[in-house]
């Protein structure tokens, strides 16, 4: 939030950030954008035969990222009463953030900003159920940089 402000400051417009993504990397946001990254993950596994060092490991991470912050928003849904509003209001605009743009999905890095949804889980799953999902996580973690490792051309 800080860099924000700071851009906002330096430049005297609140959506600089938003403006230089928009124009260096052709970022932009779409209410469809989880869609078309389903889209295009069935699209590059149709053409898998042979085709494995070209896979985008991108558009696996972001629609497992998408089932995993729907999954997660129940939780917060049902923990809400022991939640903050600022924490509620944070999480649900990261959450609007990540599934409507199109060119970065709700990976990890993204989804990392939504960390009251962690708190809202524990709380819900409770010390065992959370051990779980962290080992879960962690494998997944592990797989996923093996396959980066394995094959230099697939991007994380």
């Amino acid at each position: 939030m800080a860099f924000g402000i700071y851009l906002w400051a330096h430049t005297g417009n609140p959506f600089a950030s938003y403006i230089a993504q928009h124009d260096a990397w052709g970022e932009h946001s779409g209410p469809l954008a989880i869609y078309y990254q389903g889209y295009h993950l069935v699209r590059e596994t149709l053409r898998l035969p042979g085709g494995w060092k070209r896979f985008n490991l991108n558009l696996l991470s972001g629609v497992l990222g998408a089932a995993f912050l729907a999954w997660a928003l129940s939780y917060l849904w049902r923990a809400r009463r022991r939640l903050s509003a600022v924490a509620i209001t944070w999480t649900l605009g990261v959450a609007v953030l990540t599934v409507t743009s199109d060119q970065v999905p709700p990976n990890p890095r993204m989804l990392l900003c939504a960390f009251p949804l962690l708190v809202a889980i524990a709380a819900e799953l409770g010390r065992r159920g959370y051990r779980r999902l962290l080992g879960w996580s962690s494998t997944a973690l592990v797989v996923m940089s093996l396959l980066t490792v394995v094959a230099s051309l697939l991007r994380p």
